[in-house]
Formats: structure tokens, sequence, C-alpha cells
């Protein structure tokens, strides 16, 4: 009998609890503002070729492409807000 009632005041405890949005842990894209394929996006409507690699690093996506020409060309992108940074 106790543990019936244990379990039903555990229950009504949980049952009210609400959770925030502002309580959720934040997920890669809200902690970086974009993700890798807009990251991808952005960098192919700027540099034609085939994506190679994507690398995560701090702050910023390295994005290496190959162009048609046979070169590998590194783009660095800022993963807070999509823009393209100088390299040198």
């Amino acid at each position: 009998m106790a543990a019936i009632f244990l379990m039903s005041f555990m229950f009504q405890a949980t049952a009210g609890q609400q959770h925030s949005p502002s309580a959720q842990p934040l997920t890669s894209n809200q902690q970086t503002g974009i993700s890798q394929q807009k990251a991808i996006v952005i960098v192919q409507q700027h540099f034609s070729g085939r994506v190679l690699a994507i690398n995560h690093v701090d702050d910023t996506y390295r994005i290496k492409i190959l162009n048609q020409k046979g070169i590998i060309h590194t783009i660095v992108i800022n993963a807070t807000d999509g823009t393209i940074l100088p390299t040198r």
C-alpha cells in the first residue's frame, strides 16, 4: 500500500513540472549558428568544385574543395554567421 502511495505521489510531483525551451541542452546547430550543410551551400555559391572534406574547429568550418583544374582550395567559414573568412 505504501508503495502505491509513493508512486502516486512521485507521478503527481513530476506531472506538474513544465519544461521550458531554455532548459533544453543546446544542439550543435544552436551553438554554432549554421550547420555543416549550410556551410557547404555557402561555399558552393562562391566556388565551383567538389567538396572533399569539412571540419568544424572552434568557431569555424574548414572546407576543402577540388576545382575543375585539380587544385584543392581550403575555404574557412565563420560557423556563427556564415561569412567567408580570409585565409592569408
